[in-house]
């Protein structure tokens, strides 16, 4: 079992990469692509201190010859040029490695954004109710971004140190010996492994971090939404009391686990200055001794002093992939929550006098099981459904827009069971109205044909407007139906805001309007004239209703009262 957690985090990875593909089609080539400019990266970084090598050796031959054999000094000129162009290489390759990356880790990130928020919606409504929007909104981010950070640590950094490993072999078993150059090579390797194993210890440090930030995150924006009940409290000292307590706390948790990293950092760069030095004292033990000539000396040297910057990094890059190897984790938990699954609105679905029909049904209604529960809802009806509080009216109406599943009986909508399944299509049949009034972002117009199958011109809607007494909202607030709203939504009136979300219901042409507690925002005269308009423009609805003068206006009343006695 620990041998699988160990390799947990590469099936993580995997996921996100299919995740990313749904949305990043170039995926696959993109990675052939870095991988390419990885190798060639690795080649021109070895080759640059070869040059510089030959480059030396051949300034340093000239001193012992005429100055007159031109050869030599056209093999000097030209090994310049070389060892300028392959400078010019690395640093042009180098950029468009890094600019890869930039676009790489856009993509990535967006990819797994969009799958990610995706995913959220299609959740079952108990699991969407149990998180937490900021805990969740920084575990998304968090996730995302751990996806490209990952990826450019093994492909952008440990990659090209790998392939370079393998480059300085070969030049050093060319220009020195075979033994020496294993012993480089082997002695960059063990320092590479030990990195490795260092920046693991530091797995564990991250937890708490996380943990910490995303209690502060839900701290502020319990805050920020919670500021105008905090203010009629005047309970602002108050709070800002507890969240200086939550702050503190999480600064000690942040300042210990640096402390504790930063100890493993020490010891990196500990490993690394007896690489350096101890290689450093051999060569020019060596070249003292003239086993070796300067250019030989050179080349080690630059060699050396090129891999400790790339050591120092893998080992910083570790520990981060060790933080978003969690995080990773955590993106990954939110898809293995119960999603929402539709059926398709089979053949034998038909039109009937019965719109739904509950048959010996065992359900919640608020905190009671109901058992035995059965209810008839016609066609072409207007229905009150009334209780007092707590007796479970939202509670229904999820049943019968899919949102909860029965424990067991048969529901039906039309002569489609429904009892573990919805179907997508009852949606374009029927609209629902919650009893909190919902402004989206964008315009006036973005806002009453939100999801809508059906076109409107600006005419037809300045109509729909007069009719819901809401032309004007846009003389008032000096906007258009077109114009981004901004925060200009922040200036309707509860009312107002109510009754545009009971139009949005309305011009979604539905067979049938579901409203909880639609006219709560209303003064009883407008309710009034809102409920008749319904009547006229939808032939079936279902109200939630404390109005007992709206509830006069339905065909027939449901009282959940009577379930309780």
């Amino acid at each position: 079992m620990n041998v699988l957690k160990r390799f947990e985090w590469i099936k993580n990875y995997r996921f996100a990469c299919q995740l990313a593909m749904q949305r990043y089609s170039r995926l696959k080539l993109d990675f052939i692509l870095m991988f390419l400019l990885v190798v060639f990266v690795a080649i021109f970084g070895t080759l640059f201190p070869y040059l510089m090598k030959l480059l030396v050796d051949q300034v340093e031959q000239n001193h012992h010859i005429e100055i007159a054999h031109l050869f030599s000094i056209e093999k000097l000129y030209l090994l310049v040029l070389a060892y300028a162009a392959a400078w010019l290489m690395s640093q042009l390759l180098s950029w468009c490695q890094n600019l890869f990356s930039m676009i790489m880790s856009v993509n990535f990130e967006t990819a797994l954004m969009y799958s990610g928020v995706e995913n959220f919606l299609a959740l079952q409504k108990q699991h969407q109710d149990q998180t937490e929007i900021g805990v969740f909104l920084t575990d998304l981010q968090r996730g995302a971004s751990a996806m490209s950070e990952m990826t450019f640590a093994f492909f952008m950094l440990l990659g090209p140190i790998v392939f370079q490993l393998l480059f300085i072999f070969a030049v050093l078993f060319k220009t020195i010996n075979i033994v020496f150059s294993a012993c480089f090579v082997g002695t960059a390797l063990l320092i590479f492994i030990v990195s490795i194993l260092i920046s693991k210890k530091s797995s564990g440090y991250f937890n708490e971090i996380y943990q910490g930030r995303n209690l502060i995150n839900t701290a502020i924006l319990e805050k920020v939404s919670q500021s105008y009940e905090i203010k009629i409290k005047h309970s602002q000292v108050y709070e800002q009391n507890r969240l200086k307590q939550s702050l503190s706390s999480y600064a000690v948790i942040v300042k210990n686990t640096n402390l504790r990293i930063g100890g493993l950092m020490m010891m990196q760069v500990l490993l690394i200055f007896l690489f350096l030095l101890g290689f450093m004292f051999y060569t020019a033990y060596i070249s003292q001794h003239q086993q070796i000539s300067s250019g030989d000396f050179v080349l080690i040297s630059t060699y050396i002093i090129q891999l400790t910057l790339p050591f120092l990094m893998v080992s910083q890059s570790l520990m981060r992939v060790n933080g978003n190897i969690v995080a990773l984790k955590t993106y990954r938990q939110y898809f293995d929550l119960t999603r929402d699954h539709y059926q398709p609105w089979t053949s034998t679905a038909s039109s009937t006098s019965v719109l739904y029909q509950f048959e010996d049904a065992t359900l919640n209604l608020g905190k009671h099981e109901i058992q035995h529960f059965n209810l008839q809802l016609m066609a072409d009806t207007h229905y009150a459904i009334v209780g007092q509080t707590g007796r479970g009216k939202t509670s229904l109406i999820n049943y019968l827009i899919g949102v909860s599943k029965i424990k067991s009986g048969r529901l039906y909508y039309q002569n489609l069971d429904i009892s573990e399944n919805f179907s997508e299509e009852i949606f374009n049949q029927v609209s629902f109205v919650g009893q909190h009034a919902v402004i989206f972002s964008g315009s006036l117009k973005d806002n009453l044909v939100y999801n809508s199958p059906y076109d409107y011109t600006d005419a037809e809607l300045i109509k729909w407007l007069e009719k819901f007494k809401l032309n004007s909202i846009l003389e008032k607030n000096k906007i258009t139906l077109n114009d981004d709203m901004g925060d200009v939504y922040k200036n309707f009136s509860g009312g107002e805001k109510q009754r545009i979300s009971i139009l949005r219901g309305v011009l979604r042409q539905p067979q049938l309007l579901i409203l909880d507690e639609p006219t709560s925002a209303l003064d009883i005269t407008t309710a009034l004239e809102i409920i008749e308009l319904l009547k006229k423009q939808v032939k079936s609805l279902i109200i939630v209703s404390h109005s007992q003068q709206c509830i006069d206006l339905m065909d027939d009343v449901i009282d959940l009262d009577q379930q309780f006695n």
